[in-house]
């Protein structure tokens, strides 16, 4: 069961990898149209004509260009009258709200497609096909037909992006001049403010100093060291000249306590000012210089710790965001892969369709100069002319030289007409035939590789032993290969036997049967008709058949 697994995955793998060529559809004309906006120029474009044959499909397009320098989101939709009355309308954009084009930017190409909703292309169900209008017939004799009576466009708003970014800057640029503006008023008033600080602190160690000798000769009495003195609670730390101060009452009187732990007295008015800058006061009792001495570097450990901490949290997003990076450029680089691709693929076609345009029309102006030469003498008949005008239309690209030749032959009898009628389809009917015959000799040749693979790959898997448990041995490679390659050339070999069967299609079996009508019609015939002469000499009267041809 498991190299028949096996054999079948590498069926269907082989299977995949058959590619199928794909006819290219025919070319685009453009139509004119009313410009609507003098902002953007709209170019709509579509196949004026298609063949039924198989299927019946038939696109039609739009580019849009920006005339100005500013950025623009256009919302705009075209659309197609069909011959039964059918409307289809199409907005432009990806999600059809429309498209955002730069400065001098055209959107929509005449080829390839892009993504943005620029293309539409209508199937054989989208009208029936008695409401098809009749476009003439191509080169095998296939009628060509045409779904689409007009195109046209409508716009639904243009928005200008460029102005409205530069009304958002100059918007953000006001508030930032208010910002900075209320800014340096809050610099201002600060400023201010610590210049009144300032100024009351300076008083306020006039007025401590003025009191240096009751400072020292309280605490010479010990009233304010001593443990056994009864004190207010203490203030918190206010920082003064530089230097960190406490006030606090001891039987009444103010004191003032320095980070040295000396303590002196103090004036009302700077024990309150320092009090009110201090906040409310807070336990009881002195403060004793250990404790002091601890909470400087408590702050200061705080103070660290919270540096790491906002120091290990940055660690952690900058390795976040390399993580990030990191998987953000390996998904872009498979996304990028595949889009390059594709707009390699998509570049590869456009040039292939420039090319093709520009052999086309040097062709048609080539045809056109041969026309311009002959066409007058071709109209009355005449054979070398009308041989130049044959050439002309197989190289004009709307040509159509069976019926150019079948009218000349009818008209004029022409030689030329009918030679070419002969080699045109003889052309068909030979190429036919040398196709169908290749056909049939790889169909032979990859059954004999098929079969020929089979046989080998089994006879090797006969001479390998069994593999053990699940385990997968070379008899199940080699059977594997016996089923997949062996399978797959006959497949491909049946593939193309039924296409030399069916090589002979409807313009095989239409080249044969107007090359029969006109070898028919050119086959030498003879006729006699009498006749009654005179001689002039003998002047005498004859009876005779004149041959006809």
């Amino acid at each position: 069961m498991l190299h028949i697994m096996r054999t079948l995955q590498l069926f269907l793998v082989i299977l995949l990898l058959q590619t199928t060529p794909v006819s290219g559809q025919r070319y685009m004309v453009t139509i004119p149209v009313t410009q609507q906006d003098p902002r953007i120029h709209v170019t709509l474009m579509y196949q004026e004509k298609n063949s039924a044959f198989g299927a019946m499909t038939q696109d039609y397009r739009i580019t849009v260009k920006n005339n100005t320098s500013d950025k623009l989101k256009v919302h705009l939709e075209y659309e197609a009258v069909l011959t039964c009355g059918t409307q289809k309308k199409h907005p432009l954009g990806p999600l059809g709200d429309g498209i955002t084009i730069a400065p001098s930017q055209t959107v929509g190409k005449p080829y390839a497609t892009d993504g943005i909703g620029s293309a539409v292309r209508l199937t054989e169900s989208a009208c029936a096909k008695e409401s098809w209008r009749v476009m003439g017939k191509e080169e095998s004799g296939s009628t060509l037909y045409s779904m689409i009576s007009s195109v046209s466009y409508r716009i639904i708003s243009i928005e200008n992006l460029s102005e409205k970014d530069r009304a958002a800057a100059e918007l953000k640029r006001k508030k930032q001049e208010e910002l900075l503006q209320k800014k340096k008023q809050d610099d201002e008033l600060t400023q201010q403010r610590n210049a009144e600080g300032e100024h009351t602190v300076g008083t306020q160690k006039n007025v401590t100093s003025s009191t240096g000798v009751k400072s020292e000769n309280a605490a010479s009495a010990g009233l304010p060291q001593s443990d056994n003195a009864s004190q207010d609670a203490v203030s918190g730390k206010v920082k003064v000249n530089g230097e960190y101060v406490q006030v606090f009452r001891s039987n009444g009187i103010p004191f003032i306590k320095r980070a040295d732990g000396s303590v002196h007295q103090t004036t009302e008015t700077g024990f309150t000012q320092i009090s009110q800058a201090a906040g409310p006061v807070s336990g009881s009792g002195t403060t004793s210089p250990q404790e002091e001495s601890r909470q400087v570097p408590d702050e200061q450990l705080k103070r660290e710790e919270t540096e790491r901490v906002l120091a290990q949290l940055e660690r952690d997003r900058l390795q976040q965001q390399a993580a990030n990076r990191q998987l953000e450029e390996a998904v872009t680089g498979v996304t990028n892969q595949f889009a390059q691709a594709m707009m390699n693929d998509a570049r590869e076609k456009e040039r292939r369709y420039e090319r093709d345009q520009l052999r086309r029309e040097q062709r048609d102006a080539e045809a056109y100069k041969i026309v311009r030469q002959y066409e007058k003498w071709a109209d009355q008949g005449d054979e070398t002319a009308i041989a130049h005008m044959i050439q002309a239309q197989y190289l004009l690209s709307s040509g159509n030289p069976v019926e150019y030749m079948k009218n000349k032959r009818v008209t004029f009898g022409s030689q030329a007409a009918t030679d070419g009628l002969i080699n045109h389809f003889q052309q068909i009917i030979t190429t036919t035939d040398h196709e169908r015959a290749g056909n049939f000799l790889s169909s032979i040749l990859y059954i004999a590789g098929g079969a020929g693979a089979y046989f080998l790959l089994n006879s090797l898997s006969a001479d390998e032993p069994e593999a053990e448990g699940t385990d997968l041995g070379m008899k199940d490679v080699y059977l594997a290969g016996a089923y997949g390659v062996g399978g797959t050339l006959g497949l491909v070999g049946i593939i193309s036997a039924a296409r030399g069967f069916t090589a002979r299609g409807r313009d095989y079996r239409n080249a044969v049967k107007e090359l029969s009508l006109i070898k028919s019609n050119t086959d030498l015939t003879f006729g006699f008709t009498p006749a009654v002469f005179r001689h002039q000499q003998t002047n005498a009267v004859g009876f005779a058949f004149k041959v006809n041809f």
